[in-house]
């Protein structure tokens, strides 16, 4: 088990226990003594009391994160809390339901200056986390001093406000204790950004990172793409942009290159990143020409790879499963398979890559179709691998095309 799965179970374990402590010596004693005295049905009250608690934490979390990248220097430019939020198109901010990489809420930025620095970004939502706890502290206190004494108490009620400041705190500290967390979680936490940018040329790279992200997201060119030799989870996203640029001019053997330093940094990367640079190597193996490479490094790979490679949750593990089915396997079933995943996995990856990666999927198609000239996929969308319903000739033809004569048009154009 590598580390940042370790730390991913720990961090987990610790949520849970205090959940399971709060709500059992503190909670439930309440609830149960006084239940009666509710100012409405104490079940409602504590779905209430938990969900107020997540909505109101997210909320500081990503205010804090979007005051701390003012303070920064920095640009917003994407900002989601709970799937909503907005995002900058067309150089105007519009409201957005969306996907986000963090525990409740992504606040995306790109550095302004050289100036630009991340420390207010990532200490402004704990500095609003730590006004909470003094509120919530008062309310618990004013509750405990106006309840009055008797059995029930004099004012009832104000236990239950009690019981709303304990229960919307335990929310606030489960979701920063994630956030804290000083290691690499399943999603972005502010406590992992603290350990790597301890020093100038750390944060430097994080800029270089944050510039290179909105530049792809905005659609504008990128001159130079920086690689790292020694890759983590960190450095893979800085690579991650590199081989994507190195792929989109067709310069594959160099996106191979760059894609086996993650690969060499097994035990410095998580399993995930790890299995899908070697999806990346053996998609990219095969679409360069390189059949019988690809086909033995496939071969060769671990059961772990095969099972990430099967489970098609990522752009290059699909196309690894597309041209493993078609090529190496020669499965037609498996192929269906593989289409009916392909739009739901290029929508579900970032919005700046999906049209580099649907075109990509369609030349791993096409490869397979050229050798399996027998089957018959003429009912397939090969951009997206949609099953239609009734295309118009037109469209069909349309669908033929090559990915060499859509970017010759698209230049035309």
């Amino acid at each position: 088990m590598k580390k940042s799965e370790l730390m991913g179970y720990l961090v987990y374990a610790i949520l849970f226990a205090v959940a399971i402590v709060v709500g059992l010596l503190v909670v439930r004693p309440i609830m149960g003594e006084f239940a009666d005295h509710a100012p409405i049905n104490y079940i409602a009250f504590l779905v209430i009391a938990i969900v107020l608690g997540i909505v109101l934490n997210a909320l500081l979390i990503e205010i804090g994160h979007l005051i701390g990248a003012k303070i920064g220097h920095y640009k917003v430019y994407s900002w989601t809390c709970l799937w909503l939020g907005f995002r900058e198109k067309d150089g105007k901010r519009r409201f957005a339901v969306q996907n986000y990489d963090g525990f409740l809420g992504e606040t995306k930025i790109t550095p302004k200056s050289e100036k630009s620095n991340p420390k207010a970004y990532i200490y402004m939502p704990l500095a609003l986390f730590l006004l909470e706890v003094v509120a919530g502290v008062v309310l618990i206190v004013i509750s405990d001093s106006n309840a009055g004494p008797g059995e029930p108490p004099a004012h009832p009620t104000w236990l239950w406000w009690k019981l709303l400041g304990i229960i919307v705190l335990t929310c606030g500290g489960i979701v920063y204790i994630y956030d804290i967390f000083p290691a690499a979680l399943d999603s972005k936490n502010d406590g992992y950004l603290l350990t790597v940018l301890t020093n100038k040329t750390n944060i430097e790279a994080y800029n270089d990172l944050l510039l290179a992200e909105y530049k792809l997201a905005t659609g504008q060119k990128i001159e130079e793409a920086k690689v790292y030799d020694k890759v983590t989870n960190f450095t893979s996203r800085i690579n991650a942009i590199a081989t994507a640029k190195a792929i989109d001019e067709g310069r594959y053997e160099e996106a191979i290159s760059i894609v086996d330093k993650t690969i060499a940094s097994k035990n410095d990367v998580s399993s995930y990143i790890y299995e899908d640079a070697v999806a990346q190597r053996v998609s990219l193996l095969i679409l360069s020409g390189n059949f019988e490479e690809g086909k033995k490094e496939y071969i060769a790979s671990s059961l772990e790879v095969k099972k990430h490679i099967a489970s098609m949750g990522t752009p290059a593990a699909v196309r690894a499963y597309i041209l493993v089915s078609g090529l190496i396997d020669e499965s037609k079933s498996e192929l269906e398979n593989a289409l009916g995943r392909v739009d739901a996995v290029i929508k579900k990856g970032e919005e700046k890559t999906r049209e580099s990666e649907s075109k990509l999927i369609k030349t791993a198609i096409k490869m397979v179709l050229e050798k399996q000239k027998d089957w018959d996929f003429s009912s397939y969308n090969l951009n997206l691998g949609d099953k239609k319903e009734e295309a118009p000739d037109t469209e069909k033809k349309e669908e033929a095309k090559t990915p060499e004569k859509e970017s010759e048009e698209e230049k035309g154009e």
